[in-house]
């Protein structure tokens, strides 16, 4: 049941994806239409990100976030755009344009009967040209490398139902609190990833439980698509080189790069944050160099998600690229005041946020953004690594210079400016891989290299492509270009070869949950997927209490243990007592999920709960006493190897969705 779940999830998740950022998002911002699918795909994915974790922000400070309100956010964002743009020309222009745009429309609608036309038919059904074979192919293996960073990622997930760490609870405590219109809770953290998951979650109908355990390897599955999309558009889309950069990062990233692999099964902000920040870098350079306008708001709501997502990506990351390509990039004075007024605008909204949080939690401004700088959340853990991770980056650093060297060699032999693209990564990767050499052991007082992982196991892939193609870009007057042609396809499909056998095939991680054991997620997700909200209640450890918020009642063991029977007794006194008895009833709920670990009870104790063993044994026993009473009934609900759940049922048919559904409980009393 929960691995179909699991599945089915993640199709929706990906169904609504494509749908909203490939489809909707063209037609709210209209000068999508005009771009290629992908570049499509990833404006749209940061225009309507910024948009959404901006509007939670602003409708939780509200008192008015709900589902939809935040439609008519989204569909109203470029309806004022346009009043705006069109501001000057009198408030009934953008009617008529509208008008005028809608006609336009219709009379194509009438037009769209020729394409069922047999001719027509033919036309689209014709073999396209070979090379648009050739795309097609390249398309295909790229997605079968995104799927496989997600496999690699996602299969633990579904193997494991239950969280792998206990930040799980902590994050899903966010994400609920977003319903209560509470946009900080008892921290001023970050929630920029918890706001798009709590949207999600609503559109798509999947618990935030699930949307939690899943939505990292999904993000996974973004990057590895942005690193093929960043090393085509610094290659001038040498496709396989592009091809190879993808894959080290999705099938053996524990080689060659300090990726753990733990932190990516299960979301976490600084990949979720890097999925904006990237884009928004590249961006940034190609509206200095060629003055492309329409980039210029999504710049903005980049700036706005990343900030809201992870202050550290903003800090250490974007920020230092925001002022680098300002000074290096050769541009118009204009251009790049303007991009510095605007950004500098979009940070102080993301400031201003923060700041009201700790102003009104009452929380100094200086320990917030240490903790946020330095996380104690993220570890590293690469015992995978060919070299130890300062030998393996010095290795890297001695490339990045050769890099930068032979690119401007060849751009002085071209007669071009020095500081091309390639230059420009070279010397932003030297720089990462500088502060991971042995001698610089400051690096670990001024910089969180835990949180810099993520961003280093970015750049690891993309460099090496680079590299290789400026090899073949130096080579390609001296070497026959049909060598040439081989060399491109062949090295990079013998490097992936090589690194899978050394790494002894693809790999799963397979990392046991340190918190529960997988029956009691199992049968939670069959319990809330059947039952009305709050007409019963689950008994198990107090850390699961983040589960119940907004969806059931909750006791942990010992307060069941203690105090359930006097309410159990007072409950079946009531039933027994005449009707004239206007005493007022202690009614407990419908249904009474109680979840048991079998001996010996070690999967529960690590840290979750204290002496499992004994608790354990003092729930089996209660149940057993309860079951002989009169008038009580208790079944079992779920069972595995490992766990049984039992369902105490006070009301019968009186949780079961169906059962309330179709009028079914024939009982009269309470």
């Amino acid at each position: 049941m929960y691995t179909f779940l699991a599945i089915t999830s993640i199709f929706r998740l990906f169904l609504w994806f494509f749908v909203l950022y490939g489809f909707i998002a063209p037609l709210l911002f209209p000068e999508l239409k005009k771009m290629k699918f992908v570049d499509r795909l990833i404006l749209s994915w940061v225009g309507i990100g910024g948009i959404i974790m901006g509007g939670i922000v602003m409708l939780t400070s509200l008192h008015m976030y709900d589902l939809f309100s935040m439609a008519i956010l989204l569909l109203g964002a470029p309806l004022f755009r346009y009043f705006w743009t069109h501001r000057k020309k009198g408030i009934m222009i953008p009617f008529r344009n509208l008008e005028t745009s809608f006609v336009n429309k219709i009379i194509k609608l009438i037009e769209l009967r020729t394409f069922f036309t047999k001719a027509e038919l033919k036309k689209r059904l014709t073999s396209k040209k070979s090379e648009n074979q050739t795309d097609k192919f390249y398309f295909g293996v790229l997605l079968v490398i995104i799927l496989a960073a997600g496999a690699i990622r996602i299969v633990p997930s579904i193997e494991n139902a239950a969280p792998f760490t206990r930040l799980w609870y902590q994050e899903l405590i966010k994400v609920k609190h977003l319903n209560l219109q509470e946009y900080f809770f008892n921290s001023v953290d970050p929630l920029g990833m918890h706001s798009l998951i709590n949207v999600a979650s609503a559109m798509t109908q999947v618990s935030p439980e699930m949307m939690l355990h899943l939505f990292g390897s999904i993000v996974a599955m973004l990057l590895t698509f942005l690193i093929w999309w960043v090393i085509s558009l610094v290659t001038f889309y040498r496709t396989w080189l592009a091809l190879m950069g993808a894959a080290i990062y999705a099938i053996v990233p524990t080689l060659v790069t300090p990726l753990s692999l733990e932190l990516q099964i299960e979301s976490n902000t600084i990949d979720f944050a890097l999925c904006f920040a990237i884009p928004t870098a590249i961006w940034i350079t190609r509206f200095l160099r060629l003055n492309q306008r329409e980039l210029f708001p999504f710049i903005l709501a980049g700036f706005i998600a990343t900030g809201l997502s992870n202050l550290f990506v903003l800090f250490i990351i974007l920020i230092p690229f925001l002022v680098t390509e300002l000074v290096l990039i050769p541009s118009n004075l204009k251009g790049k005041l303007k991009l510095l007024t605007y950004s500098s605008v979009m940070l102080g909204l993301v400031f201003i946020t923060y700041l009201t949080g700790l102003y009104i939690h009452d929380l100094e401004l200086e320990p917030f953004f240490l903790a946020q700088l330095y996380s104690t959340s993220m570890f590293s853990y690469t015992p995978s690594l060919i070299l130890p991770l300062e030998s393996l980056s010095a290795v890297y650093f001695l490339l990045a210079l050769l890099g930068a060297a032979l690119s401007m060699l060849r751009n002085r032999l071209a007669k071009r400016p020095f500081m091309s693209n390639d230059v420009f990564l070279f010397v932003t990767f030297a720089v990462g891989a500088f502060i991971y050499l042995p001698f610089f052991n400051i690096a670990y007082f001024w910089v969180d290299i835990d949180q810099l992982n993520a961003f280093y196991s970015f750049l690891i892939p993309v460099m090496l492509s680079v590299f290789l193609y400026v090899i073949f870009s130096m080579i390609n007057r001296h070497v026959v270009p049909i060598f040439k042609w081989h060399a491109e396809k062949i090295l990079p499909v013998l490097i992936i070869s090589v690194l899978i056998f050394a790494q002894g095939g693809i790999t799963f991680v397979r990392t046991l949950p340190t918190t529960m054991p997988n029956g009691f997620f199992e049968a939670y997700y069959e319990i809330i997927a059947g039952r009305l909200a709050y007409s019963y209640a689950t008994v198990s450890p107090e850390i699961d209490r983040n589960l119940a918020l907004n969806r059931h009642f909750f006791m942990n063991y010992e307060f069941f243990l203690n105090e359930y029977g006097t309410m159990d007794s007072l409950y079946h006194q009531y039933l027994n007592a005449p009707k004239s008895n206007s005493r007022e009833p202690i009614v407990p709920p419908s249904s009474i999920f109680i979840f048991v670990e079998k001996p010996t009870s070690v999967s529960i104790g690590n840290g979750v709960l204290y002496n499992a063993p004994l608790v354990m044994q003092q729930t089996t026993q209660w149940i057993e006493s309860f079951a002989n009473l009169p008038g009580r009934k208790i079944e079992e609900f779920y069972r595995d190897e490992s766990v049984i759940v039992y369902e105490l049922v006070n009301k019968p048919n009186g949780s079961k969705l169906l059962d309330i559904l179709f009028n079914t409980d024939e009982e009269k009393k309470p």
